[in-house]
């Protein structure tokens, strides 16, 4: 009879048991997620960033990303829940500025959330987005994984030209 031993804690259904100094593999074969937005440049090209910017009333876009030890993307067709806002952001949640429902997202498929065109000069009001820690779907399945919890900055852009005590700068 042989037995396989794993890199976990001896704990094998919890993949979040990470240690660096597993007791059987020396070479820990970690998942890790991240979380990024999307900015489209005027040729249509999507780069990955920590920060985007939205004109007010459009969505803002982002996508969860799986990474293998070797940098590879992996996982796609697993989910994670992402939630939108924390404290400091200057922007009001609840569907006043943006969306700001919990969702769960497909990793490696763009996602997004509306922000809210009012009538208010609000040129530059920020809200965070962030991967919730421990939501991976099917976490089990993996050795080990590591979810960047870091937030993503939206800026919604107004289309005010910056001046609010100026009702006429459009």
């Amino acid at each position: 009879t042989t037995t396989i031993l794993d890199n976990s804690k001896d704990t094998p259904n919890d993949p979040y048991d990470q240690t660096d100094v597993p007791p059987v593999e020396g070479d820990l074969d970690t998942i890790t997620i991240k979380l990024f937005a999307i900015v489209k440049s005027a040729d249509g090209t999507e780069t990955r960033t920590e920060a985007n910017k939205v004109a007010e009333g459009n969505a803002a876009e982002y996508i969860a990303v799986a990474f293998d030890k070797n940098g590879n993307e992996v996982l796609q067709g697993e989910t994670v829940e992402v939630t939108f806002g924390k404290d400091g952001d200057t922007a009001t949640a609840g569907g006043v500025d943006y969306v700001s429902t919990t969702q769960t997202v497909t990793i490696g498929t763009k996602f997004n959330t509306p922000t809210t065109d009012d009538y208010l000069a609000d040129n530059g009001e920020k809200f965070s987005v962030q991967i919730t820690d421990k939501s991976l779907s099917n976490a089990n399945k993996y050795e080990t994984v590591k979810i960047d919890t870091t937030s993503v900055t939206t800026t919604i852009l107004d289309n005010s030209k910056d001046t609010p005590n100026d009702p006429y700068d459009q």
